[in-house]
């Protein structure tokens, strides 16, 4: 059983927008981590793996600061680690470099979280899924193989606080949910261990793609505008609400 796990990394802080020499561009901030719904995904992976001694690689497309989740994701007992060597690019983008990774292996099944803490759009999942024209499952809370020959049963979050049952064919794209297994936080040592392990690394255009060159741009950048004065009203309660309702009374009219 060999497994993929799509991992993002995100950060915390909003973008900052820096202005200078050509158009202004956002330019991301703070430091990355490992998106949490993906670190869920990691440790449904490893544990799926185990039992049959099987193979967990993990993927990410970014920069190269995106590299540092991968570290974690072999602290965490990854066997592999990949990164996609591009620039913010949209989850479409995102969802056919992961396709073009999964058609370079051979995969049973590929895990990723249910959505990115950033984006909140859960729009990866299933683009790769229709790129591959794989069977998918989203909000997936727990999985059980060897039921059947090439098959997992799953058990998804629908509407309404229920839940279904799946049975689906081998090779598939499963979205889980946060808290579908518990989560592992290797020691320090470990993770430094993990940084002297060798990763790989993939031009897009390795790939067939060109999404190195997709990325969000500013083409302009202003101040809010408003067409309403602010005034501070200051002195005590009964004060202000005199204040306030003389300013009411003028605006309609009645004083």
């Amino acid at each position: 059983m060999d497994l993929l796990v799509c991992v993002q990394a995100v950060t915390h802080e909003p973008p900052r927008l820096v202005e200078g020499e050509g158009a202004p561009r956002f330019e991301r901030r703070g430091r990355s981590v490992l998106n949490e719904s993906d670190a869920y995904a990691l440790d449904a992976a490893v544990a799926l793996a185990r039992p049959s001694g099987g193979r967990v690689t993990a993927v990410t497309v970014g920069p190269l600061a995106a590299q540092e989740v991968l570290y974690l994701a072999l602290a965490k007992g990854a066997n592999e680690a990949l990164r996609v060597d591009a620039a913010a690019v949209p989850p479409l983008e995102v969802a056919r470099a992961l396709a073009a990774v999964v058609r370079r292996g051979r995969y049973d099944l590929v895990l990723t979280g249910v959505e990115s803490s950033e984006a909140l759009a859960s729009a990866v999942g299933p683009a790769l899924a229709g790129f591959l024209d794989w069977p998918f499952a989203s909000a997936v809370q727990s999985i059980e193989l060897g039921f059947g020959e090439g098959r997992a049963r799953v058990e998804r979050e629908i509407g309404g606080g229920g839940r279904q049952q799946l049975s689906l064919a081998l090779p598939a794209v499963l979205c889980v949910q946060s808290g579908i297994c518990r989560l592992s936080y290797p020691p320090a040592v470990r993770v430094l261990q993990a940084r002297r392990q060798a990763t790989q690394s993939l031009a897009a255009a390795a790939l067939g793609l060109a999404v190195a060159a997709v990325a969000p741009r500013a083409t302009e950048a202003f101040a809010p505008r408003s067409d309403r004065d602010v005034e501070l009203l200051e002195g005590s309660p009964a004060e202000i609400a005199v204040a306030l309702c003389e300013r009411i009374a003028r605006a309609r009219g009645l004083a």
